[in-house]
């Protein structure tokens, strides 16, 4: 019995360490951990809850996998990411909301919808805001260059933690505070070194000082032949 207990808390933690790492994730890459829930929901490999059951259908991978590529793709170009990380602070909680909710079956809707949108739509925001700061603070010391660069990492790590998380959850979450601390840093360290200050812009080529005049000597000088 104690070991039956045992079995039901850790599912119960395992299951709760994956919505909240899936959630997370959404900070980087806004519709990823949809896709990856709506994907594994359809193949029958995760049990989603009932009142999102509709993330396990092709209407929903079509739409989550249309909206990733575009995300992904807008966020190689400079100036568009900044408008994608915007709109982010909006999407990026709401989904990550949805994405805990849908994977913890096991809870009350209102728990779920509870936990979800306090620690895994807060967590995602919070990414994204870091995120958005530091592709800033790069775009404006770069030209815009770092941006795609960065953007790439992303990419690599967002794909790596919903792996995980849908593997082993604790390993995820413990690299996706390994990336959150990495961002702060980089955030306090683009602080100190003034990263994104912009440069006075030179202004015209200093000339020779004009010649001030008096008014009287100025009548003078008119009235002589």
């Amino acid at each position: 019995m104690n070991v039956e207990i045992w079995l039901d808390a850790a599912m119960w933690v395992s299951g709760v360490a994956t919505a909240l790492t899936l959630a997370a994730t959404c900070g980087l890459r806004t519709f990823l951990a949809p896709l990856a829930v709506t994907a594994l929901g359809l193949l029958g490999w995760m049990p989603l809850a009932d009142h999102t059951a509709w993330m396990a259908s092709v209407p929903a991978l079509l739409l989550f996998g249309s909206l990733l590529a575009i995300e992904v793709g807008a966020d190689k170009i400079p100036g568009v990411d900044h408008t994608f990380d915007a709109i982010g602070l909006v999407l990026k909680p709401v989904m990550g909301t949805l994405v805990a909710v849908s994977v913890l079956p096991q809870l009350p809707f209102a728990t779920a919808l509870l936990l979800g949108g306090a620690v895994g739509g807060l967590s995602a925001m919070g990414l994204g805001v870091v995120k958005g700061r530091l592709r800033m603070r790069a775009s404006r010391v770069s030209g815009g260059l770092a941006g795609a660069a960065l953007s790439c990492a992303e990419d690599v790590w967002a794909v790596f933690a919903v792996v995980v998380a849908c593997v082993f959850a604790p390993s995820a979450a413990l690299m996706l505070g390994g990336i959150a601390l990495l961002y702060v840093a980089l955030e306090i360290a683009g602080r100190r070194v003034g990263w994104g200050r912009l440069a006075p812009e030179p202004g015209p080529p200093a000339g020779p000082l004009p010649t001030i005049v008096p008014h009287s000597m100025a009548g003078l000088a008119s009235e002589a032949p």
